[in-house]
C-alpha cells in the first residue's frame, strides 16, 4: 500500500472515529548526517528504516524502546520546542513536543503500507495509526507502547 492509497483509506476512517491527541514527553535530538540509516525498532521490534537527508534531524524518544527515527528539520521546528541548557556532549539536545496527532486504535490484519519517506512501515493490531494535526498530510503507525509512553487524549 503506497502512502497515497494509505491516506485514501485510512484518513476517512480516522476523521470519522479518530480522538485528537497530544504528544506530552521530551525527545532529544541531534542533526542527522546526510546518508546516514536510522532503523527504527519499537518494543515489538523492528517499524522502518529511513535515510537521512540534508538538514534532517535524528529523533530520539524518551521511552523504554529509545526508538530512533528521522525528521526533517522543518518538522523538528512544527512540533517541537528546544529546552534552554539542554546541549549535551554527544550533540543530543532535548525538546519538549507541542505536536497533536488525531488517531485510532488498528484492529487489522498486520499490514505494511509505505511511510510519507518512501519506506516501508509496519501496522500491527493495537498499533495507532495516525495523522499530523493540523495538516493531515500523512498517515504513519506509533506503535501501541510507545503510543501510552508518549501521548495523551487531548
Amino acid at each position: 500500500m503506497t502512502q497515497q492509497e494509505a491516506i485514501a483509506y485510512f484518513l476517512p476512517l480516522i476523521e470519522s472515529n479518530g480522538k485528537i491527541y497530544e504528544k506530552f514527553t521530551e525527545i532529544d535530538a541531534r542533526p542527522a548526517i546526510a546518508g546516514e540509516v536510522i532503523v527504527t525498532i519499537t518494543g515489538d521490534g523492528k517499524e522502518t528504516t529511513n535515510t537521512a537527508k540534508e538538514g534532517d534531524v535524528v529523533v530520539r524518544n524518551l521511552t523504554t524502546a529509545r526508538e530512533l527515527y528521522i525528521l526533517s528539520g522543518s518538522k523538528l521546528a512544527a512540533r517541537y520546542k528546544p529546552v534552554a541548557g539542554s546541549n549535551n556532549a554527544e550533540g543530543w539536545k532535548r525538546y519538549k513536543a507541542t505536536g497533536e496527532c488525531q488517531g485510532l486504535q488498528y484492529n487489522g490484519s498486520n499490514i505494511v503500507f509505505e511511510a510519507s519517506w518512501g519506506e516501508n512501515m509496519v501496522l500491527k493490531t493495537g498499533d495507532m495509526i495516525c495523522t499530523p494535526l493540523p495538516n493531515k498530510a500523512e498517515i504513519y503507525r506509533i506503535a501501541a507502547k510507545e503510543f501510552t509512553e508518549t501521548y495523551r487524549l487531548k
